[in-house]
């Protein structure tokens, strides 16, 4: 476990005693852990082999100057990497054209939904300074994520709704002076998958629903499940922070801004018609730009 001691000394040297283990932490110094308990109880055992789990690099950065060659900055970080698998089995999702506002059967909910299976398998990469004036963080997804049911999409995979090939965010917060905080923090994501229309038709109604008054419906053709794609995710929100102390507490004015480039992330989208007639698709987005102000004590 890296040492919380990390500092400068007073002739320009950067120091801290212990900067952690690289490899896996779930383990005896690096070695499987079950064996070795075993050797440490005296019981049937091997030689130690290293241990096979996820591996974790520590370490320590040091900002030198570049003309003194003396150390200006020092702070451990942390770097991890990780894989993921998952099969799924059982999963449950309603039938296409499955609707509980027009039911022309009695049909239970039962009969409106179907099972399936799905999967999902990525890598995640996470990268933090965690010490220093300045500190913040990395990290990045790269993932998929299918389902599959035989009465669902003609019975071909396809991407989950909430499939996300790239996932960003990076987190950073400087500290100006002893009272000033300035903190940034930015995401992206790929947008999320959507089943669209690709034409309509009219078609009539049974007769079991002749009271409706037209007789008629338009009825619209979807494309293969989930294949279109919103507008990429992205925000970037930035927070200033001032910090007072008092005799008996501590207080704090934070302006802050979230969204402050302003881009109007999708809600939702629907297909519609421009001035011409010809079909088009339009994003509707939520929440622009929105600024605060926030006055907080600590006793």
């Amino acid at each position: 476990v890296p040492t919380n001691d990390a500092r400068i000394l007073n002739g320009g040297t950067g120091y801290q005693t212990d900067a952690g283990m690289c490899g896996d932490y779930d383990s005896v110094i690096g070695m499987n852990k079950e064996n070795s308990i075993n050797r440490f109880l005296k019981k049937k055992s091997t030689k130690h082999f290293p241990s096979t789990g996820d591996a974790t690099l520590c370490g320590v950065i040091v900002d030198c100057d570049i003309e003194t060659g003396l150390a200006k900055n020092i702070g451990p970080y942390e770097l991890s990497i990780e894989g993921y698998y998952k099969d799924m089995q059982n999963l449950v999702s309603y039938r296409e054209g499955a609707s509980f506002l027009f039911s022309v059967d009695d049909e239970s909910w039962e009969d409106k939904v179907t099972q399936g299976k799905g999967t999902s398998y990525g890598m995640e990469f996470f990268v933090q300074k965690k010490a220093g004036k300045t500190n913040g963080w990395i990290g990045y997804t790269l993932s998929w994520s299918y389902r599959q049911f035989d009465e669902i999409n003609g019975g071909k995979r396809y991407f989950f709704t909430y499939d996300r090939r790239h996932d960003i965010s990076v987190v950073m917060n400087h500290e100006l002076t002893d009272r000033i905080n300035f903190s940034a923090a930015w995401v992206y994501g790929t947008g999320r998958a959507v089943t669209l229309p690709e034409f309509s038709y009219i078609a009539g109604l049974p007769e079991e629903l002749s009271w409706w008054n037209y007789r008629q419906l338009t009825v619209e053709r979807a494309t293969d499940r989930n294949s279109y794609r919103y507008s990429p995710y992205h925000r970037l929100d930035l927070s200033l922070s001032f910090r007072k102390e008092h005799k008996n507490y501590e207080r704090w004015w934070t302006i802050s801004a979230y969204n402050a480039y302003n881009n109007l992330n999708p809600f939702f989208m629907e297909t519609t018609q421009d001035r011409g007639g010809n079909p088009q698709l339009r994003e509707y987005g939520l929440f622009p730009i929105i600024p605060s102000i926030a006055y907080r004590i600590k006793f």
